[in-house]
């Protein structure tokens, strides 16, 4: 099936609303030529994926899981060095001996958390004390005169505001499937 048929999907969901749901829902949005494009992508995404989820949208929501953890589990023990400390102390970051290694151990609890699914939704509430402060202190874009170091910064920043956003749709929706949460559902 291809998307160039799109409208057909669109019927069926607002006839059987039960088949709709805000993660297939941002699919609908777009114009079928910016999926397809003629390369045979629509016919990999199946209807049985989109429209009903089906077996493999449960490995999709397990990559992203460790793929969002990622970051925090291979950054967490950064915090406890000497350089990210100084480096930290230099951004004006208060009590940087102890809060640095703190943030990384927050970090690393949390990212571990949301890796494994135990605890997921606590393990996103740490994400977001850890995403906070530092993306507030450590990326101050706004008070850069090089334009140059400016926008990374902003970069840094906004990928910050993405990873906060990521870590309250896990502090709501939960760790989701393959997870050890769910095993007791």
């Amino acid at each position: 099936m291809c998307f160039a048929d799109i409208t057909g999907i669109m019927k069926r969901i607002r006839e059987d609303a039960t088949n709709w749901s805000p993660v297939c829902g941002a699919f609908f949005l777009l114009p079928s030529c910016m999926l397809c494009h003629g390369h045979g992508l629509c016919d990999i995404i199946s209807e049985e994926i989109i429209l009903k989820g089906g077996q493999t949208m449960n490995y999709v929501v397990l990559l992203g899981r460790v793929l969002y953890a990622a970051i925090f589990v291979m950054a967490g023990p950064g915090h406890f060095t000497a350089g990210t400390i100084s480096y930290a102390a230099h951004q004006g970051v208060p009590m940087a001996s102890i809060a640095v290694p703190l943030s990384g151990l927050i970090a690393l609890v949390g990212g571990m958390s949301i890796l494994v699914g135990y605890f997921a939704r606590y393990g996103a509430w740490l994400i977001v004390v850890f995403l906070v402060p530092v993306t507030i202190m450590m990326h101050k874009f706004w008070g850069i005169p090089n334009p140059s170091v400016a926008q990374i910064q902003q970069i840094m920043f906004m990928k910050n505001l993405s990873m906060l956003g990521a870590a309250l749709l896990i502090a709501h929706f939960g760790s989701g499937p393959f997870s050890l949460d769910s095993r007791n559902t």
